[in-house]
């Protein structure tokens, strides 16, 4: 079966917004249960990594505005800064379900996070 092209929305979310696959299956994880705490711990624990690993999965996608610090000490939860990212993150999370391949690929063929945070500091940014 030949994967079926990846929408433009989707593809430009995970372009710019994901720089791992622990990333995107964090995020994913999290945005299923929105209302709760996650620790690096919690989250090595479910991806099974470590925790320093998953405190940089974590801090990169607070990085990324997806996640915020939660009231509990070195805590996230899912909460994205632009709220419209909440739908965003839910097409992408059952994209991903249904073509895991596809996208695990496009992640990995990207360029590494590190030359990706080095461009993205070159970036114009709006003042607020």
């Amino acid at each position: 079966m030949v994967p079926q092209e990846i929408p433009a929305d989707i593809l430009a979310f995970l372009s710019q917004r994901i720089d791992s696959v622990p990333q995107l299956e964090t995020l994913v994880m999290m945005s299923e249960r929105a209302d709760r705490v996650w620790t690096a711990q919690d989250v090595a624990t479910r991806t099974y990594t470590n925790a320093a690993t998953a405190k940089s999965v974590l801090d990169a996608l607070h990085r990324h505005g997806l996640v915020s610090i939660a009231e509990l000490a070195d805590g996230f939860r899912f909460g994205p800064r632009d709220p419209t990212d909440v739908g965003r993150v839910a097409r992408v999370a059952g994209y991903y379900r249904a073509n895991l391949v596809a996208v695990a690929t496009l992640i990995h063929e990207k360029a590494p996070a590190p030359i990706q945070e080095f461009a993205r500091a070159f970036e114009f940014k709006k003042d607020h």
